[in-house]
């Protein structure tokens, strides 16, 4: 798994917000991990 920090310190900010997060790109581009890994 590639780390992505670039992109998880953008969605840092964003984290238990009520607000909501949609993550958008192409298939099997590692949006889902992405929100996992957020959790870390």
């Amino acid at each position: 798994m590639t780390k992505r920090e670039l992109y998880i310190e953008k969605i840092k900010p964003f984290i238990d917000k009520d607000i909501i997060k949609v993550l958008t790109g192409i298939r099997r581009s590692g949006k889902s991990v992405m929100v996992n890994y957020s959790h870390l």
